[in-house]
């Protein structure tokens, strides 16, 4: 007999749907194997996304828990700590409030557009008549415009995009002690970057978003501690990078899969705003994401004692039947819109609006100027990540 939850199964890494349909149908509230309870339903999903009986921080906490007893084996990964340590996802009030508070007031959508569309020229007029959707254009396209809302330098974007899929593994669910060794390292040299950049931004301050933020910081009556802010310029250019990679590629393998709603597109590309929130219904980015209940609680009459771990899966509550009506179908004319992709309640994604903008220029740019791209026939393959879903190449042509 099957297990219900089975992430890690070949098959589900492909298609995890079916996957989440058997667990919506039979065990909604679904006791795993490995002891953290995974919601699938879409109103169970959305209210502990929103609840204040559920608060984030079990990721950091497992890992510091795991790095410790690594660590009393002699083997010292503290570069781990030290980068994730104000994450915002990974905050609870009052810090997660403090931090929010103050990236949100530095952050700007001036220029933006026009940012993402220069990148977008430069990355056109590298490529051939046969190129990867992925590693050509998916990946440097978002690392290309974080660096340049960051006011960090054009050619430190390849280094940091390397290490940036390295650190990505630290928001999976389950870690290796290779990915481990991986992350660590990767945490080591980002720090070293930012201490450096930081250091630099004080005594050149400038319209970028990290000098907005050190300006705003030191105008707050707590400042944060060049640490924290470290920890917030690796946070904001890993978590905006990986979601916009996987938009875009989840986002045209779905249209390559869909002819009819390709056509629909390509004949009205003032879609795309439509197009790119059913892409993150239909094929999310992040499909997992990590709660502690913070009280003995109960869901479903299911008792869950204080401190449980809690898996949501975003993936399955956005094709819950309950809320879309025919859920596998991708369709750019749902009466119902609100997808749980970038969250709900006061974590919702900081660079939602970052990942919308650049994903709506992106397909409307690549099916604008390339009306004839198709998929090459090839075997798909997928991250082995299950917290965050993409592919690792998408080989397309202009024809």
């Amino acid at each position: 007999m099957k297990r219900l939850w089975d992430p890690y199964a070949p098959q589900n890494i492909r298609n995890p749907y079916l996957m989440y349909d058997r667990m919506r149908s039979e065990a909604p509230v679904f006791k795993a194997q490995t002891g953290e309870w995974i919601l699938t339903r879409y109103d169970d999903v959305s209210h502990v996304l929103a609840s204040d009986d559920f608060i984030v921080g079990n990721r950091l906490e497992w890992m510091k828990r795991q790095l410790n007893y690594l660590h009393n084996n002699r083997v010292d990964f503290q570069a781990i700590v030290d980068a994730m340590h104000s994450f915002v996802v990974l905050l609870n009030p009052p810090q997660h409030t403090r931090v929010r508070e103050l990236v949100s007031k530095a952050w700007s959508d001036h220029q933006v557009e026009a940012i993402i569309h220069e990148n977008i020229d430069v990355l056109f007029n590298k490529i051939d008549k046969e190129f990867d959707l992925i590693t050509d254009f998916a990946i440097p396209l978002p690392v290309m415009t974080i660096c340049r809302i960051m006011g960090i330098e054009d050619e430190d974007y390849k280094k940091l995009k390397v290490l940036s899929a390295e650190m990505v593994r630290s928001l999976n669910l389950y870690t290796s002690l290779k990915d481990l060794v991986t992350i660590s390292k990767a945490s080591g040299t980002f720090i070293t970057y930012f201490k450096e950049y930081i250091d630099f931004r004080k005594n050149h301050l400038e319209d970028d978003l990290v000098s907005k933020i050190m300006i705003a910081n030191q105008n707050t009556d707590e400042p944060l501690t060049d640490p924290e802010l470290i920890s917030i310029c690796i946070f904001l250019f890993v978590a905006g990078e990986e979601t916009t990679v996987n938009l875009i590629g989840n986002g045209m393998l779905a249209l390559f899969e869909n002819e009819e709603v390709f056509n629909q597109l390509r004949e009205s590309p003032e879609l795309s705003s439509e197009a790119v929130n059913e892409f993150l219904r239909y094929d999310a980015p992040v499909q997992l994401v990590g709660r502690i209940a913070a009280s003995d609680l109960e869901i479903d009459g299911l008792s869950i004692p204080r401190e449980s771990t809690i898996t949501l899966a975003i993936g399955a509550a956005n094709r819950d039947p309950q809320k879309f009506d025919h859920p596998h179908k991708l369709s750019f004319d749902r009466t119902f819109k609100q997808n749980l992709a970038f969250g709900r309640g006061r974590h919702f994604c900081l660079g939602a609006w970052l990942a919308k903008v650049q994903a709506r220029i992106a397909f409307e740019t690549l099916i604008t100027t390339f009306p004839t791209i198709q998929m090459k026939q090839q075997e798909l393959r997928w991250n082995d990540h299950l917290a965050i879903r993409g592919l690792r190449s998408l080989r397309v042509e202009i024809v």
